[in-house]
């Protein structure tokens, strides 16, 4: 799995750094119980950065349950 932020989403790093430790901690739970393997790429909106884990976490929940 992995997170992608970019620039147009912040322009500064420290906000970038901790929307992508977010994204992983809200992943990594998940990936044990997935049987099959597959690539995952997230790719994050402005509206991530100033939102709390909670919030993160269950858009994720969200899209993994999609695909689980």
């Amino acid at each position: 799995a992995a997170c992608v932020v970019s620039k147009k989403v912040s322009a500064r790093s420290v906000d970038r750094n901790r929307v992508e430790r977010l994204c992983r901690e809200s992943v990594r739970p998940h990936l044990a119980a997935m049987t099959a393997s597959a690539a995952l790429v997230f790719y994050a909106k402005r509206e991530a950065v100033g939102a709390p884990f909670a919030e993160i976490r269950t858009d994720i929940q969200k899209l993994l349950q999609r695909i689980l």
